[in-house]
C-alpha cells in the first residue's frame, strides 16, 4: 500500500513539473529593451533607467541592447519580427511614424507591426542660433531670413528627425526662408552652429542645454506647448506661430500580436516607474519630462501624429534614403 502510494505521488510530482516546468522556464527568460540609438543620450539613458527598475519589481533580468542605424529602421525592423510574447520591446521616439513615410524601403509598419505600451517622456526642441548671430528673439531671425541667402539656414541631427519637421513647420508657418542642413547627429550640428559654420540649429533642449548654458549659443525658442522649467525660452507659439508645437518623446512598443494582458501589465509598470519622483529629477537633467501614458492615449497621440506629418511631409518633399 505504501508502496503504491508512493509511486502514486511520484508520478502526480511528474505530471506537475512537466506541466509547471515549460512556464517556468519562459518566465525566467530575460526582457530586452531594444533602443533605435547608440549609447549615449537620452534614449539609451531612458532604456536603462526604465530596465534596472523594471528588472528589480518583476525579479526577472531586464537587458537593454542597441542597436542603431537607419534613422531607427533597424532596431523596429528587428523587433517587428520578434516573438510577441512581451519578452522583446522597442524604445523609439518620434522617427515610429515618420521613418515609413520617408523611406521608400523603412522595414517595418508604423501601426500593423507594433502595438503600443507607454509614452515615457516627453521634451521640447530647442531653435537656438551662434554667437555670430544678430538674431534675439524668434522674430528677428524669422524677418532676417529674407535678406541674407544663407541667415536662414539651420543644421539638425538628420533628415526627417523631429528636429528638421519643426522647421519645416516653422518655415511653412512664417513664410522664412529657411534651409535645413542635416548632419549626423546633433553633436556636429552643435560645433558647426557654434563654430559660425551655420547660423542656427534646432536640436533637442538637452543635447543643447550645455552650450546654452555656457553662453556658446543663444536659445531663441522651444517648440514645447509651455516653457520649459528652470529654462524660460519663449515657446514658438508664444512668438507668434501657434501651430508650431511639436514635442520629442521616448516610448515603449511591443510586437503586433503581444497579448493585451502582458501589454498592460507593462504599462502600469513602466508608468509607475517614471512617475515616481526621483524619475521626474533624473529625467530633468536629460531635458525631458515623465508621462507614463495609457496604451490607448499612446496609440491615439501615434495616429494623430502621423496624420499630421503625412501632410507636412508630402508638402514639404521629405525623403530620406
Amino acid at each position: 500500500m505504501n508502496t503504491h502510494r508512493a509511486r502514486l505521488a511520484h508520478g502526480m510530482a511528474a505530471v506537475s513539473l512537466a506541466l509547471c516546468g515549460p512556464a517556468a522556464a519562459q518566465d525566467s527568460r530575460p526582457t530586452k529593451i531594444v533602443v533605435i540609438t547608440a549609447p549615449g543620450g537620452a534614449g539609451d539613458f531612458m532604456a536603462r533607467y526604465v530596465a534596472e527598475r523594471l528588472g528589480t519589481r518583476t525579479g526577472q533580468p531586464v537587458l537593454v541592447e542597441n542597436r542603431p542605424g537607419a534613422g531607427g529602421n533597424i532596431a523596429s525592423s528587428l523587433v517587428a519580427r520578434a516573438p510577441a510574447d512581451g519578452r522583446t520591446l522597442l524604445l523609439t521616439s518620434n522617427n515610429h511614424t515618420i521613418n515609413p513615410q520617408i523611406f521608400s524601403k523603412a522595414g517595418y509598419d508604423a501601426f500593423k507591426d507594433f502595438v503600443p505600451v507607454t509614452q515615457l517622456t516627453r521634451g521640447p526642441i530647442v531653435l537656438a542660433v551662434g554667437p555670430a548671430s544678430p538674431a534675439r528673439t524668434l522674430r528677428e531671425f524669422v524677418d532676417g531670413t529674407h535678406g541674407n541667402g544663407t541667415a536662414g539656414n539651420y543644421a539638425t541631427y538628420g533628415i526627417g528627425g523631429a528636429a528638421h519637421l519643426v522647421g519645416e513647420m516653422l518655415s511653412t508657418e512664417s513664410g522664412a526662408r529657411m534651409q535645413h542642413v542635416a548632419y549626423r547627429g546633433a553633436a556636429p550640428a552643435l560645433t558647426d552652429t557654434v563654430a559660425g559654420q551655420v547660423p542656427a540649429v534646432l536640436v533637442s533642449l538637452a543635447a543643447a542645454s550645455a552650450f546654452i548654458k555656457s553662453g556658446q549659443l543663444r536659445p531663441l525658442a522651444v517648440s514645447s506647448a509651455e516653457r520649459w522649467p528652470g529654462m524660460p525660452i519663449p515657446t514658438m507659439a508664444e512668438s507668434g506661430w501657434k501651430n508650431v508645437v511639436y514635442d520629442i518623446w521616448i516610448g515603449i512598443l511591443a510586437p503586433a500580436g503581444t497579448p493585451a494582458d502582458v501589454v498592460q501589465q507593462l504599462n502600469r509598470d513602466m508608468a509607475e516607474i517614471v512617475q515616481m519622483p526621483e524619475a521626474r529629477e533624473a529625467f530633468a537633467r536629460q531635458g525631458m519630462e515623465p508621462v507614463g501614458s495609457s496604451v490607448a492615449a499612446f496609440e491615439a497621440q501615434l495616429r494623430q501624429e502621423a496624420a499630421t506629418m503625412t501632410q507636412l511631409i508630402k508638402a514639404s518633399g521629405i525623403r530620406a534614403e
